[in-house]
């Protein structure tokens, strides 16, 4: 209250007759400028000099809008103009309006002033945002897989990218990844939904019964050229269909967008950006053992690229006479800043992981990892022997969620089919990593019945996710799959002839020396009878 009587008391506090003008403008800024006024000056050069004064006072003051203005003139800008990246938009309106805004947290900052950088070079490829490239996380976006490092490794080439950087989202954080987000909506989207293809020519139709994978469609598709024609032609109404329903689902006011599958043209444009790192590569080299003699590539792959379990990193060089990357497209300066992205390194106290900004800048391992780290107690928790039997007693498995290897599940005594339900209702809800046992992973409400089934169900707890796949798998034959026995991939055996000798190995794992891969028997002992001594001693 004193400040506006002050303020309102202007007119009056001078000795000559002053111009007022005030500026309100929320908490954002508010101001108030005065002026003298030539009292030799009449009513009309009075009234012109204050408007121009005001007008120009206008000119300099800064603007800012509010969250929902910007919101607002984003919506009504993407609805005539179409989608387009919210960093470019951010900076389109402060500039046609003049708005010096904070950004709203330091992320949306740093990506402002990059968006800055790239209008003044001029260069509207300067920054890429490759989110809408999110993916779920499973095999097709496992950055730790060679055929996925391909894919990006092209991306980078074809984008003439100074900095690519993919991340997965770990284990129990899928509430992170926006993709995650959306399968419940999409579940209530699709529900009492009903889906059939149109009907093929009957030649096809009799091919179709044959094929029970979409491996089995692509083998016969190459016998058979049309089939794939046929295929797509039947599938186009059903796609239409899924299309205008997940249209009409929207997360948070936006609603949900779909895009055409990658033509053959695309691909092959795509794949072919990796001949100018190595003309050698072929579109069968989607394996690490498949690649070990194009030296070409593996000389860019071990300059440029940095892989770990949940992110994949390729990042040029910014040497001018590098002959293996190009130059780098940003300014010196501003490389300079560019660092790797740093693996997470658990604080002081170890209850919680260092900030990005702490780590940013400095040199870091994957040996922090939790899924590395070796388990303190490296007992077998179990309480009995893991073997073939107690195997066979479960007959099921449970999978890591982060190496996705397979782990056999035991138990001394056959489980009832009342066991077996309620254990198939607890593996649906639960996200397991190896060197877990059910104890630790259950909730703190598990009910009397559920304990007394983890009193006879163990898995083992000694485990991690280096550990081979358990000999138990194979011996007690009830599994169809053939994993390779290091990394746990399905594979076809190549040992078959010596399948009781040797374990099966993949592609990738089957340089290793064959002592490595012979499995380990024990001699067997026998206690001689008194008949075998007697004939011993004649």
């Amino acid at each position: 209250m004193r400040r506006h009587r002050f303020i309102e008391g202007l007119n009056m506090a001078f000795l000559f007759k002053v111009g007022l003008y005030k500026y309100h403008h929320g908490s954002a800024q508010n101001a108030v400028y005065i002026w003298k006024i030539n009292p030799n000056a009449n009513e009309t050069e009075i009234v012109n000099k204050n408007y121009k004064i005001r007008t120009k006072l206008k000119a300099q003051l800064k603007i800012f809008h509010t969250r929902a203005m910007k919101k607002e003139l984003i919506e009504n800008f993407e609805l005539h103009v179409g989608k387009c990246e919210k960093s470019r938009l951010r900076h389109i309106i402060s500039d046609l309006l003049g708005d010096f805004s904070a950004s709203e947290n330091s992320a949306s900052q740093k990506v402002d002033e990059r968006v800055d950088i790239m209008i003044e070079l001029g260069d509207p490829e300067f920054i890429s945002d490759l989110r809408h490239l999110n993916g779920d996380g499973g095999p097709d976006h496992r950055v730790n897989y060679l055929r996925v490092q391909l894919s990006l490794i092209a991306l980078f080439i074809t984008l003439d990218l100074d900095l690519l950087i993919a991340v997965r989202t770990p284990p129990g954080h899928s509430w992170k990844n926006p993709v995650e987000r959306i399968m419940s909506i999409l579940n209530l989207g699709l529900q009492c939904i009903g889906l059939m293809r149109a009907e093929m020519d009957e030649e096809f139709e009799e091919i179709m019964k044959y094929c029970n994978s979409m491996d089995d469609i692509r083998n016969k598709a190459e016998e058979e050229p049309q089939l794939k024609e046929q295929l797509l032609n039947s599938l186009q109404p059903t796609l239409e269909l899924m299309e205008n329903l997940i249209k009409r689902l929207e997360l948070k006011g936006e609603p949900f967008g779909t895009f055409k599958a990658a033509f053959d043209e695309e691909m092959t444009t795509l794949w072919n950006s990796l001949l100018s790192i190595d003309n050698l590569l072929t579109m069968e080299d989607n394996s690490k053992r498949s690649i070990q003699n194009k030296i070409k590539f593996l000389e860019f792959y071990n300059h440029c690229c940095r892989s770990r379990h949940y992110f994949f990193e390729i990042k040029k060089c910014g040497s001018l006479d590098c002959h293996i990357c190009k130059p780098v497209r940003c300014d010196s300066e501003t490389w300079l800043k560019v660092h790797n992205f740093p693996d997470p390194i658990p604080s002081l106290d170890g209850k919680k992981y260092k900030s990005f900004e702490e780590l940013y800048g400095q040199e870091t391992s994957e040996e922090y990892r939790p899924s590395l780290k070796d388990k303190k107690n490296s007992n077998n928790e179990m309480g009995f022997k893991p073997s073939a039997q107690c195997c066979k007693n479960v007959g099921t498995l449970i999978q890591c969620g982060e190496c996705d290897k397979w782990r056999v599940i035991y138990s001394k005594s056959k489980l009832a089919l009342q066991e077996s339900e309620e254990l198939a209702r607890f593996l649906d809800e639960i996200q397991y990593t190896c060197g877990d046992s059910f104890y630790d992973i259950a909730s703190n409400d598990t009910n009397d019945s559920m304990k007394k089934l983890f009193s006879i169900v163990k898995v083992n707890n000694t485990l991690t996710c280096n550990s081979p796949i358990e000999i138990p798998y194979y011996s007690s034959r009830l599994f169809k799959e053939v994993l390779c026995f290091n990394c746990g991939v399905e594979c076809e055996e190549h040992n078959t002839t010596n399948h009781g000798e040797y374990f099966p190995y993949c592609e990738d794992c089957d340089s290793m020396s064959d002592e490595n891969k012979k499995r380990k028997r024990k001699e067997k002992k026998f206690v001689k009878s008194s008949k075998q001594k007697n004939v011993e001693t004649n």
